[in-house]
């Protein structure tokens, strides 16, 4: 994978922001928000033991180190707190590797046979005003300034690279043991790893820290219900590699902040709405929710990398009506398709029909990248809920053709009457999925949301569903402009509020509750279209049959291809709801191509293959052949094959390569030209034809419209031109496609 980082940098000076921890935490000196450490035995709510000795490794503070690099860190005790034990030499901290072994410090401390170090009330390692935090280790080079007026670090080298971690216990002074059940604060703290003195910084961002600190589960205060408003910046690094960036303005005293995909409960028996609701108490007795990395800052880019996705191409029909066309290198990126109201039709309930009860519509979306769909069907007429007499239509999507299939029934599993006004909101393609369920945040002023990168220009919609929250409201009226649920896409008008009420017999909202909203990376989607459903006179067709689209699956030159049950079973619809049960091979490769078989014997056509064993299912490419091998399947959920067979497209080839190109910078109101060469390692690929496409993850800097690829054979240029006065940064992704497959 090739990249390209295009730097526009300002023309203005910038602050220097060289670590990690208090700045992010309290942007300004009156903020209050103090990492906090409820130590082993505290029983306040259900908090989680972060950062403690030997937590799990979701609750753990993780630095990220690379061999040779040295973490500069430092921090100051909330001594004069109220709950928290009232002085530093009762705390105490260590640093394991990767490997879980102490390497800081590299003495033993007299009270036990642990090491540990006790938190400094003065010298290296002690933070003691805010200036000095947020100014940094005094020594380290940012942006070839060396830093002075911030503290004395204590330091650590890494001997090896990967995740090294922080931990922090009290002890009692007099009898020597750790004492159960403290919890104590960090009013300052400090972690900025250098490389030779250098601060590691992002490319296009040189003045502040690359994010090396994380935490699955953090544990924050602000020690006040009514008061010190959170204002940090949370920076996500979710399963598929996106980054997305969210800021919560809330009162919550103490809180843990968490992220997934999923939302508050993943139990198989729930569908995505009802996982990702807000419940009254806390999520305890449900899967763990700590799923994400999250960071302070924009994850450092050379460790985790950002995702190299294809520019997004969607396109929907219901039945045979296109009703959705986007398109990220096109302007206007999304087609403006008026649509008239949804004709869903059921069979025909006469005599002649057998499949009267069995009726059928579907969507088919297809797509150039896999991500997930979701299809909320209001049919009661208040907007879609979870007490069964509406329908979410939600299932992953793989690159080509996908169909969604609606039975007309609820989710009851009840059949609809005929309806005339149906309602569906639809994010059609979703991406980098994304909740943040909090418990006990008393009060929610204001949510903001961005997709960092890869893309961030496709501004999401928040969601949320509070319908589950017994005692939700407010006797003022400072909720009024909100509402207890908001699942409609492109809605952005109904703000994410609630307020507090400390009296658990009337409308306490996100006080001992657990409150979520989530949003997606990328959300491509229609929240404004009307259905109605009616009985046909003539139509009859079978809904129970299953249908199944197209498979794509890659490989390389004289490499066998294995496959995997997903490949069959993501291709695989069924309205009831019935699993695959078998595929049929209705033809084979040609001969020419390779050969497709089946624990090493080769696959007959018409031979029948079980679910369990498509695991054991392989191609061998012919010797040196490329190009794309096809072959015919159909499936079977027991009862009946699909009506018509489908493709597996099988593509063998060495994906086409580009030159290196470094990470560039220019003034504001420049073009750059950059030249780059690009090659095919297959016999008979000519250079001559490989397309190239380039597209920007911003386009407030740079348009796609600014990007022009020029140049035949192995030799092409890549011309940029930022968005007018434009100050910043951003990524250009090329694209090589050789005819069979693409290298980002």
């Amino acid at each position: 994978m090739k990249k390209l980082l295009v730097l526009f940098l300002a023309l203005y000076s910038f602050s220097l922001f060289a670590q990690e921890g208090t700045k992010q935490l309290m942007p300004n000196d009156g903020d209050r928000l103090w990492l906090e450490i409820n130590c082993p035995g505290y029983e306040y709510g259900t908090y989680k033991n972060f950062a403690t000795y030997n937590a799990d490794h979701k609750d753990r503070l993780h630095i990220y180190l690379k061999a040779g690099e040295t973490m500069n860190f430092g921090m100051k005790i909330a001594e004069e707190y109220p709950w928290y034990i009232d002085y530093a030499n009762r705390a105490y901290f260590r640093i394991k590797d990767p490997s879980d072994n102490v390497v800081y410090p590299e003495s033993t401390d007299s009270y036990t046979s642990e090491y540990e170090y006790e938190i400094p009330t003065s010298g290296d390692g002690y933070i003691d005003t805010y200036d000095q935090a947020v100014s940094g280790p005094n020594g380290a080079i940012i942006n070839n300034t060396t830093i002075s007026g911030g503290y004395d670090p204590l330091t650590f080298t890494a001997t090896e690279t990967g995740n090294y971690y922080i931990e922090f216990a009290s002890k009692d002074d007099y009898y020597g043991y750790i004492d159960d059940g403290d919890r104590f604060a960090f009013r300052r703290f400090d972690v900025t790893v250098t490389d030779n003195d250098t601060v590691v910084t992002n490319p296009g961002e040189p003045n502040k820290s690359a994010g090396r600190l994380w935490s699955k589960n953090w544990q924050l205060t602000n020690t006040s219900f009514t008061e010190n408003p959170v204002k940090v910046y949370f920076y996500v690094f979710t399963s598929d590699e996106f980054v997305n960036k969210i800021q919560y303005l809330m009162k919550p005293y103490s809180f843990n902040f968490v992220s997934n995909d999923f939302g508050v409960d993943n139990s198989s028996s729930l569908n995505v709405i009802e996982q990702a609701q807000s419940r009254d108490e806390h999520w305890v007795g449900s899967e763990d929710i700590a799923e994400y990395k999250i960071y302070l800052n924009d994850p450092d880019r050379s460790v985790w990398e950002t995702t190299a996705l294809p520019p997004p191409k969607v396109k929907v029909w219901h039945e045979e009506e296109l009703i959705y066309d986007y398109d990220y290198m096109r302007e206007p990126m999304e087609e403006e398709i008026e649509l008239d109201t949804l004709i869903f039709e059921k069979n025909n309930p006469g005599p002649g029909c057998d499949h009267s009860n069995s009726s059928l519509t579907l969507f088919e979306i297809e797509t150039n990248v896999a991500g997930f769909t979701t299809i909320l069907l209001d049919i009661d007429g208040d907007g879609y809920s979870t007490d069964g007499n509406d329908r979410v239509l939600h299932r992953e999507l793989k690159k080509g053709r996908n169909y969604i299939l609606w039975n007309f029934r609820n989710d009851n599993g009840e059949i609809v009457t005929n309806n005339e006004d149906i309602s569906i909101s639809a994010t059609f393609f979703g991406r980098g999925a994304t909740n943040f369920p909090l418990y006990d945040v008393e009060t929610l002023s204001e949510v903001n949301t961005k997709t960092k990168r890869p893309f961030n220009k496709l501004c999401p919609t928040l969601y949320w569903d509070d319908s589950k929250i017994s005692d939700w409201g407010d006797d003022e009226g400072s909720m009024d402009e909100s509402d207890t649920t908001q699942l409609v896409y492109g809605n952005t008008d109904i703000p994410r509020v609630w307020s507090f009420n400390d009296n658990p017999d009337d409308q306490h909202n996100g006080n001992i509750n657990t409150m979520n909203a989530w949003y997606n990376a990328i959300d491509l989607g229609r929240g404004d279209i009307n259905a109605e459903v009616i009985t046909s006179d003539t139509l009859c067709i079978n809904g129970d049959r299953p249908i199944i689209a197209d498979i794509h699956v890659d490989t390389t030159k004289n490499s066998t291809l294995y496959f995997k049950q997903s490949d069959f079973t993501d291709k695989f619809s069924d309205a009831s709801g019935n699993n695959l049960d078998s595929v049929k091979i209705k033809s084979l490769p040609p001969s020419g191509k390779g050969t497709l078989e089946l624990n090493n014997t080769p696959v007959n056509p018409g031979q029948v293959i079980d679910r369990a064993d498509l695991d054991n299912l392989n191609f061998k490419p012919a010797t040196d052949e490329t190009g794309n091998a096809t072959f015919l399947w159909n499936a079977t959920d027991g009862e009946y094959y699909a009506e018509e067979d489908d493709t597996v497209n099988v593509f063998i080839n060495t994906p086409p390569d580009i030159s290196t190109i470094g990470d560039t910078s220019i003034c504001t109101d420049d073009i750059l030209e950059v030249d780059f060469i690009v090659n095919d390692q297959d016999d008979g690929h000519d250079p001559e034809d490989i397309d190239v496409i380039a597209y920007s993850n911003n386009l407030n800097v740079v348009p796609n419209s600014g990007i022009e690829v020029t140049g035949t054979g192995e030799n092409r240029t890549l011309t940029v031109e930022p968005f007018g006065i434009q100050s910043g940064y951003t990524i250009i992704y090329l694209q090589a496609y050789d005819g069979v497959t693409s290298i980002i």
